[in-house]
């Protein structure tokens, strides 16, 4: 403590380590929840949109052999929900 210009100083610091280490481990386990809850969030949502992603090169290629004079195309997908004839 000399070199701060203290001497014949002591500095004494107590702490209970048990509970800042559970502290410390309970928060990381907070954040690592909330992480993980985003993780499969955005899974989820990767999932879904690679249901609708029906372009590829390999179709662009197949339609370019079967179709030659073809100069553009556009691809989506359509649902068709039939009604009950009562």
């Amino acid at each position: 403590m000399e070199s701060f210009g203290i001497a014949q100083t002591d500095l004494i610091i107590r702490q209970d380590s048990l509970d800042l280490k559970t502290t410390i481990l309970s928060e990381i386990d907070k954040r690592s929840a909330a992480v993980n809850d985003k993780d499969l969030t955005i899974r989820a949502l990767n999932n879904e949109l690679a249901k609708y992603q029906v372009a590829s090169p390999q179709l662009d290629k197949d339609l370019t052999v079967l179709f030659p004079e073809l100069q553009s195309y556009s691809i989506g997908q359509q649902q068709y929900y039939a009604k009950k004839i009562v």
